[in-house]
Order: structure tokens, then C-alpha cells, then sequence
């Protein structure tokens, strides 16, 4: 009968051997901190280094050449002539420095080359899309602006007149826009409008096709070229020019350039 009582009694207590102790203090081990890394520390505050602009760089062209431009040299290979102008670029709070190196051994330097006139040609540059565009900042000041396009659809003429002087004729578009052109003679004769000049517009009327010609120097001149006739292998058509001294008209035939 005790050891049943002393059974119950067991039950009743859960038979805790510590029945009269306190519970001891739980450790989540979840809770515990986790020992700290002793690598070195980054600091993501730390500004980064400034990004420098190095100016434009690549290939740009326009109907008279091709302009390449690095960070410090440019080359510029004309369409009428063999001899590539060379020099040295320089870029720096937004200005682009451009010097001829070897201007005493090739005389084709373009116009924008030749504006200061002293020391280099100083420009503004600035590229939207795939066109490049130098605006001269030289004394003195002008108003012409150099423009150039990564790529252009060309297309040259050889031009004779009825006299029989002959000059090469050359044509760019950009997008099918009308870019700009030039013309140069062939046989060094000069009476078919003259040496050499721009094609500063293209027009189309019901009288033909028209080429709008100027030229620079100390006997400026214009004229149009009007195209009659027009096939993939021929052109046919009439000149009119003018310049300081007299005027000047004619036909002309042409073919394309090979």
C-alpha cells in the first residue's frame, strides 16, 4: 500500500529530481552572434574616379575626304589629291587643337585647317547621332561650321564641256539628303567654271536637275550646273558661271568617274 502511494505521488510531481530549484535559463541558438570577420573593410562611400572625356574620336567624312581622329593625332585623306594631311589633336575643356605637321609637303589642306591665321586651328566639336560637327573658335571668327557624317552615298562625274575641258564632279548624300559637294578640274585647264570649288546645293525643277557651284579666293565665283539628261551611264546638260573677271557658259557631257 506505501509503495502504491508513494507511486501516486510520483506521478503527481513528475517525479523532478529539482522540484525545488528554479528552471534553468533557455539558449536560443538562433540568437547567438555570429563570430565578425576580420578581412579588410570597404568603404562604399568612396567617390569613383572621374570619368575623362578624351574629346571625339573615329572616322568621320564629307564630299571633299575622310577625317580620322585619336586622342592625339588626326589624319585627313582628301577625295581629289594623293597627299593625306597629317598633324597632332589635343583636347582639353571642350576645345579640340588641331595642328598641320606636314603642311610644307602637301599643300591640300582644307579650308577649317586654314583659318587662324596664325597657330593651329581651335574648334568646338560636337557629335549627335553619327554626324560630327567642328565649329571653328580661331580668330577670326566665322561663321562656317566643318560637318562631317560617319558614312555617305557618293556619287562622281566626269564633266566635259563642248570646248572640251573636262572636270571631275563629286556628290553626297546623307540619308537621301542632299550633303554637300565638289568639283575639281581634270586636265588643269580652268574655263569650266574654274579650278575647283563646292557644290553648295542640288535643286530639282521641270527644267532639270541643278547644281549650285561656288569657289573661294581672290576671284570668287558661282554657277549652275543644269543636268537635261540623265541615265546610269551619262549625264548631258548646260553650265553657267561667273566670276570677278567674266562670264562663262556652255554644254557639257559627262560620265561616271572610275
Amino acid at each position: 500500500m506505501i509503495r502504491i502511494l508513494a507511486l501516486c505521488a510520483c506521478v503527481a510531481t513528475a517525479c523532478r529530481s529539482d522540484g525545488g530549484t528554479k528552471a534553468r535559463d533557455v539558449v536560443d541558438s538562433a540568437s547567438q552572434t555570429a563570430p565578425s570577420s576580420t578581412g579588410s573593410a570597404i568603404d562604399s562611400g568612396a567617390p569613383a574616379d572621374p570619368v575623362v572625356d578624351a574629346g571625339p574620336t573615329g572616322e568621320w567624312q564629307d564630299c571633299d575626304g575622310r577625317l580620322t581622329l585619336t586622342e592625339d593625332a588626326f589624319s585627313w585623306d582628301p577625295s581629289f589629291g594623293s597627299c593625306t594631311v597629317v598633324g597632332t589633336a589635343q583636347y582639353a575643356a571642350g576645345e579640340l587643337t588641331l595642328t598641320v605637321t606636314n603642311e610644307a609637303e602637301c599643300g591640300a589642306i582644307p579650308w577649317w585647317l586654314r583659318l587662324a591665321e596664325e597657330g593651329p586651328a581651335v574648334f568646338a566639336p560636337t557629335v549627335v547621332g553619327t554626324r560630327l560637327a567642328l565649329i571653328p573658335t580661331t580668330s577670326p571668327p566665322t561663321a562656317r561650321i566643318a560637318q562631317f557624317e560617319e558614312a555617305l552615298e557618293v556619287e562622281s562625274w566626269t564633266l566635259t564641256s563642248d570646248e572640251g575641258i573636262t572636270s571631275m564632279f563629286r556628290l553626297c548624300w546623307s540619308d537621301g539628303a542632299f550633303f554637300g559637294g565638289g568639283y575639281r578640274t581634270a586636265d588643269g585647264d580652268c574655263d569650266f567654271l574654274s579650278c575647283g570649288g563646292g557644290i553648295v546645293a542640288h535643286d530639282e525643277t521641270d527644267m532639270g536637275e541643278h547644281w549650285t557651284t561656288a569657289c573661294q579666293g581672290s576671284c570668287p565665283c558661282g554657277g549652275v550646273v543644269t543636268v537635261e539628261e540623265r541615265s546610269e551611264r551619262s549625264l548631258a546638260g548646260r553650265f553657267f558661271g561667273s566670276n570677278c573677271a567674266r562670264n562663262m557658259s556652255g554644254t557639257f557631257e559627262g560620265v561616271p568617274t572610275e
